[in-house]
């Protein structure tokens, strides 16, 4: 072989051509893992555990009314339900907890076996209820202090009836509505509708009202006929004269409980009231009381000529 000739380079046919990765291609797989990687550890460490949210928002401090109002137990549920809400405050749990934390020592005992045995659910719910139901007023309670001051006066029963109606707005039942429309009823017609037997509280007021029908008559001739003033009511009866009524019911009683004196008296009694007899017109001069009781009479006003007509005639008999 001669020295000047080099030698040949290999063909492409010879040798297979290497596969060749485009550098880019790599990298971009690379930071694509990375990518993918650092995605999984964020939402590994953003998962939050269920009910934390409202462990988070309860950082803002929600201040109830304290102490808690007894004498208003749903007001202070409303004003507290009112925070929870500014505060994004939704877990039963959370709103649970700020209830008790609220509670005052004379509240407590009231909840003591919720708080020792909470249920497992709606344990918010449950103390609410029991607090309201314990501290509230019934619906009864409210519709008798609505009814204060409501008379039923002139009303029909049956439009009286449905004015409690408007008042109780379904809130109590039909038993308790006939008991307070029956204490507002006159004695008379209450008195008839207790022995009735109609169960249906709007018969009961329809009832009512034939009974009212029935006694308007007599209890407007009734009335005309107490209008009407007697003999007693027409005259003015004074001082003297009650005095004086006083006076003669007590002779009265002398006289069934005691007898006669001595004859002497008698005569005496006698002449005396035969010269009344034939002095009678001069009755004027006496007083009140010796015209009506003669020598019985008690008393004696001025001017009174009875002790001297008496006089006379003893002057006359010596």
């Amino acid at each position: 072989m001669p020295r000047n000739c080099s030698p040949t380079r290999p063909t492409a046919s010879q040798h297979p051509a290497r596969e060749e990765i485009p550098p880019k291609e790599a990298n971009t797989n690379s930071v694509s893992d990375t990518a993918t990687t650092q995605e999984s550890d964020d939402k590994k460490m953003s998962r939050v555990p269920e009910g934390s949210e409202n462990m988070i928002n309860a950082a803002n401090v929600v201040k109830l009314p304290q102490p808690f109002w007894r004498e208003m137990p749903a007001q202070w549920f409303t004003i507290a339900e009112a925070a929870f809400a500014l505060a994004k405050i939704t877990g039963d749990e959370i709103k649970y907890r700020y209830v008790l934390v609220n509670l005052d020592p004379a509240t407590l005992p009231y909840v003591s076996d919720i708080i020792a045995n909470p249920p497992e659910h709606d344990k918010y719910g449950t103390i609410k209820r029991r607090m309201t139901e314990t501290f509230g007023e019934s619906h009864e309670t409210k519709l008798r202090k609505l009814l204060r001051g409501h008379e039923i006066g002139d009303e029909k029963p049956s439009v009286f009836l449905q004015r409690i109606r408007n008042m109780a707005a379904g809130q109590v039942s039909d038993n308790v509505l006939r008991t307070l429309f029956l204490e507002q009823l006159p004695n008379n017609i209450r008195s008839i509708l207790a022995i009735s037997q109609v169960e249906d509280i709007t018969q009961l007021a329809l009832q009512a009202d034939k009974i009212v029908e029935v006694s308007k008559p007599q209890v407007m001739a009734l009335s005309a006929k107490t209008d009407q003033p007697d003999e007693h009511t027409r005259t003015e009866i004074t001082v003297t004269e009650l005095k004086a009524m006083i006076e003669e019911l007590a002779v009265e009683v002398r006289r069934g409980r005691t007898k006669r004196g001595t004859n002497s008296r008698g005569r005496r009694q006698r002449s005396y009231s035969n010269r009344r007899s034939r002095d009678r017109r001069s009755n004027n001069n006496f007083c009140y009381y010796h015209r009506r009781f003669g020598e019985d009479a008690r008393n004696c006003e001025e001017p009174c000529a009875w002790k001297k007509q008496i006089k006379q005639a003893k002057d006359q008999e010596n």
